[in-house]
């Protein structure tokens, strides 16, 4: 469940169990910056949005944290980059941007895995190990027109 719900936040989900990861997928297209917070019950997601028809749960790793990479204005973006470089124009006997702009472009472009916490329902890392039992939750910063693609650890 996201919250806080409502128009123009979108959540999809997606299960890699060979590689050992879920994948939320998030994007705010409608509304203005706000914070997004995903509760997982027992660290266990359901249903039809991890795959599969609905068949069956998969359960986090217990105390893992989590990571979240970005494309929104700050994250993941030439483009912004390219403008705040004053929009450089390609050399005009080779066609070609200086190569020191490219490089500064490509970094500008990557895709940055950052940690994100995971809130285990107030409890300590090593209580949630020993239970294996938690409200699991992750808030994440959503900008107007950002996306943000949050990776777990399943059990």
């Amino acid at each position: 469940m996201a919250n806080p719900g409502g128009e123009g936040i979108v959540l999809f989900a997606s299960v890699d169990r060979q590689a050992g990861w879920v994948h939320l997928i998030l994007a705010n297209h409608e509304r203005p910056e706000t914070n997004v917070t995903i509760t997982l019950n027992s660290g266990v997601i359901r249903g039809d949005s991890v795959g599969g028809g609905g068949r069956g749960a998969v359960r986090l790793k217990s105390g893992a944290n989590a990571t979240v990479a970005r494309v929104d204005n700050t994250h993941a973006n030439a483009y912004t980059a390219w403008v705040g470089m004053g929009s450089p124009k390609a050399d005009s006997q080779t066609g070609s941007l200086d190569p020191k702009v490219v490089a500064a472009l490509h970094a500008a472009a990557a895709l940055v895995e950052e940690p994100l916490e995971v809130q285990w329902g107030g409890l300590t890392k090593a209580e949630v190990n020993a239970k294996d039992a938690a409200e699991a939750a992750v808030t994440v910063v959503m900008p107007h027109h950002g996306v943000a693609r949050i990776r777990l650890a399943l059990a």
